[in-house]
């Protein structure tokens, strides 16, 4: 469930890739690279919903990223 404050929307990085259907280890290393802004607060790592929608519309290629999954799939078959 998001955490809401005021008109801003925080989700933590699973609640994020959820909703948002973008992989975890992508948005870590998305947080990690500077590429999306976080912020930590008690123990867990928050992304406002903004930042989310900004990042993924930037850098963000679902297209590229289901070819690398289908890809590794159908190498995993073999």
């Amino acid at each position: 469930m998001p955490l809401k404050l005021g008109d801003l929307v925080f989700y933590t990085v699973d609640e994020a890739a959820k909703v948002f259907d973008v992989a975890r280890q992508t948005l870590w290393r998305a947080i990690r690279l500077g590429n999306l802004p976080s912020v930590r607060y008690a123990h867990r790592v928050f992304i406002k919903k903004e930042d989310i929608l900004e990042w993924k519309e930037k850098h963000y290629r679902a297209d590229q990223a289901k070819k690398r999954k289908a890809a590794r799939k159908s190498e995993s078959v073999r």
